[in-house]
C-alpha cells in the first residue's frame, strides 16, 4: 500500500460524480428521495487502492468485487472480500479498505443514501451490520450496474434520473432476492444521438462546438439540439461540458495533477474560466472539491 491516492488512478477506471444541484433535487423529489446514488464507478485491477475514513462517509458505500482480493475494516470488524463478494459500509461508520497488493481487487462501487437506505441495509443483512455474499450472478449484476452507469452518462434528464435510481433499487435487491430480480436489457442504440454521445466521450479532452456535433450526423444545429434535449435534457454543448467536468472530478480525486493542468487536459486554456465552469456545476471550486475528497473512494 502506498497511501490514500493512486497517482494516476487505475487503467480503465471510470466514475461519475453527480453534481450537487442534481443531488439537492433528488433529496427533495418524492420519486427519488427514498433511495438515490450520489457517485458511481468501476476500478479494475486497483493495485495500491487504499482508503481510510476515521469519521466514516456521508453516504453508504456499496462495493462489489469481481476479481482479486481486498480487505474492509468497519470499526472493529475485518472482512475479507473475494470475487463475487459484496459489502456495504453504512454511513458515518469508521472504516478503511484496501486491495491486496499480490492480487488486487477489481470493484464496482456506488455511494448511495435516501430515506429507506438504512432499512434496505438491514434487509440485506437481516439486521446484522455487514456480511458478504457469494451468489453466482456476476454477469447479470454487471449488466445492471452498466445500465445504471450508462443511463446517467446520457445526462440528468428526469427520465434518465428516474430510470437509473429505480434500476439501483433492483440492483441492490439482486443481492437479497437473487432468483426474483428483473434482468436488465441492453438498451444501447446506434442512432444519431448515441453517435454524438460516443464521440463526445471519446474526445472529451478536445474542444468542439454545436456546429461540429451537428456536422458529425448531418443535421442542422437546431434539429440536433431539439433531438438531443429530448434525449438528455440538455443541449449538445451543455452535455459535453458535463462530461468534461465529470472527467475533471476523476482527475481531482485520483491524480495529483494541478488544477491548471487538469483544465489544460480538458482544453480550458484559462484556469479561471475552468474554475468558474467547474464551480457552477459542482457547487464548489476545484481546489475545495479536491480537499474535501482526500479520502474518497
Amino acid at each position: 500500500m502506498i497511501g490514500d491516492k493512486k497517482e494516476k488512478g487505475f487503467s480503465g477506471q471510470k466514475m461519475i460524480v453527480i453534481p450537487k444541484k442534481i443531488i439537492n433535487n433528488l433529496r427533495k423529489n418524492n420519486l427519488t428521495k427514498s433511495l438515490y446514488l450520489t457517485d458511481i464507478g468501476y476500478f479494475p485491477n486497483a493495485k495500491y487502492h487504499f482508503r481510510t475514513r476515521p469519521k466514516g462517509a456521508k453516504e453508504n458505500i456499496f462495493i462489489y468485487s469481481i476479481k482479486g482480493e481486498g480487505i474492509v475494516e468497519i470499526e472493529d470488524q475485518e472482512y475479507r472480500i473475494l470475487p463475487d463478494h459484496f459489502i456495504i459500509i453504512p454511513a458515518n461508520k469508521e472504516h478503511k479498505y484496501y486491495a491486496k497488493e499480490s492480487d488486487p481487487w477489481s470493484i464496482y462501487w456506488i455511494h448511495f443514501t435516501g430515506l429507506i437506505s438504512g432499512e434496505l441495509i438491514d434487509q440485506i443483512y437481516k439486521n446484522e451490520i455487514i456480511e458478504v455474499n457469494d451468489a453466482s450472478m456476476v454477469e447479470e449484476r454487471i449488466k445492471m450496474f452498466e445500465e445504471i452507469y450508462r443511463t446517467i452518462e446520457q445526462g440528468y434528464s428526469a427520465e434518465n434520473i428516474y430510470h437509473s435510481m429505480f434500476t439501483l433499487t433492483h440492483f441492490l435487491s439482486s443481492f437479497v432476492y437473487s432468483k426474483n430480480y428483473l434482468k436488465t436489457k441492453n438498451s444501447q442504440s446506434n442512432d444519431q444521438i448515441e453517435k454524438v454521445i460516443k464521440f463526445m466521450r471519446k474526445n472529451v479532452h478536445d474542444n468542439y462546438t454545436n456546429y461540429d456535433f451537428a456536422k458529425l450526423v448531418n443535421l442542422s444545429i437546431s434539429h440536433l439540439s431539439k433531438l438531443f434535449k429530448e434525449r438528455t435534457g440538455f443541449s449538445p454543448i451543455e452535455f459535453f461540458i458535463q462530461l468534461k467536468i465529470q472527467k475533471a472530478c476523476m482527475y481531482l480525486i485520483s491524480t495529483d495533477y494541478k488544477v491548471k493542468e487538469i483544465g489544460n487536459l480538458l482544453h480550458y486554456d484559462d484556469p479561471y474560466y475552468f474554475s468558474r465552469v467547474f464551480t457552477k456545476m459542482m457547487g464548489t471550486s476545484p481546489r475545495v472539491y479536491r480537499n474535501s475528497n482526500l479520502y474518497y473512494l
